[in-house]
């Protein structure tokens, strides 16, 4: 429709552009035959301008409003409805009372057996210690203890000797281990006497021999 509006307008100013075109050479013969005449000059009327006729205007289109999107659904999770188990019914027993056990009596625990004593072998001693009795060793008295262990003389000691004298003093204390070492290594009060110590020798004897004769019995 634009198109055709164009080329009418076109067309309608080239057809006017013509008629003034030969409006103006007719005027200019007319004015060289009359020259004799007062030459007039004549104005060429302003040729009227033609105005293109306004194209009107053909409005756009109206696009009709696109419906919105519908939104999208969402995906709502299904939960599963959790099954509860069945509750085991308990079925109650009853309980049945053990019938009571005869009461049988103790018995009495049977006497404990006499204590054996072992028989005393013979030449041994009776364990313990034994006191002597006191000896005249002319210059002081001996006494002595005996020791008994496992029934046999484990050690003598002399509980009085001769000391009143350096001399005595020096003799005792030589004679004295010797007595009470032969006494444990024969295990009876027959010992050996003594060179130099003669008296404490024989008082030795007499004591331990009385303290023995008290483990004998």
């Amino acid at each position: 429709m634009k198109k055709f509006i164009y080329a009418s307008v076109i067309i309608l100013s080239f057809a006017a552009y013509a008629a003034y075109q030969g409006g103006l050479s007719q005027d200019l013969s007319v004015s060289i035959v009359h020259s004799a005449a007062p030459v007039v000059v004549a104005t060429a009327p302003q040729p009227t301008p033609v105005l293109a006729p306004t194209p009107t205007p053909i409005p756009a289109p109206v696009q009709a409003p696109q419906p919105a999107p519908a939104p999208t659904p969402i995906p709502v999770p299904v939960v599963p409805t959790p099954i509860s188990a069945p509750v085991p019914k308990v079925v109650k027993t009853p309980v049945v009372a053990a019938p009571p056990k005869p009461v049988v009596p103790a018995k009495a625990p049977p006497p404990p057996p006499a204590p054996i004593v072992p028989p005393k072998p013979k030449g041994m001693y009776t364990d313990g210690q034994y006191t002597g009795s006191q000896a005249d060793a002319y210059y002081g008295i001996v006494q002595v203890r005996v020791t008994i262990s496992g029934g046999k003389i484990s050690n003598v000691a002399f509980l009085q000797y001769p000391n009143d004298r350096n001399h005595s003093i020096s003799i005792n204390n030589y004679a004295m281990p010797y007595l009470i070492s032969e006494a444990i290594s024969a295990q009876n009060a027959n010992v050996d006497i003594v060179s130099g110590a003669t008296d404490t020798s024989q008082a030795f004897q007499q004591s331990l021999g009385a303290a023995l004769s008290q483990a004998k019995s």
